[in-house]
């Protein structure tokens, strides 16, 4: 979304420009399936 952002700036320009980027983007399925998901560390098992 970031990236979206900066490449818009230099061509684009009103004031909710950022609002609506961001409102777009979590509508579009493909964006919310690509986007960076967290890496959950594995589990390990540990004698006690």
């Amino acid at each position: 979304m970031n990236r979206m952002k900066t490449e818009a700036r230099p061509y684009l320009w009103w004031s909710s420009l950022d609002k609506d980027i961001e409102d777009l983007t979590r509508q579009y399925q493909s964006c919310t399936e690509n986007a960076k998901q967290p890496v959950k560390a594995p589990l390990r098992q540990r004698n006690i």
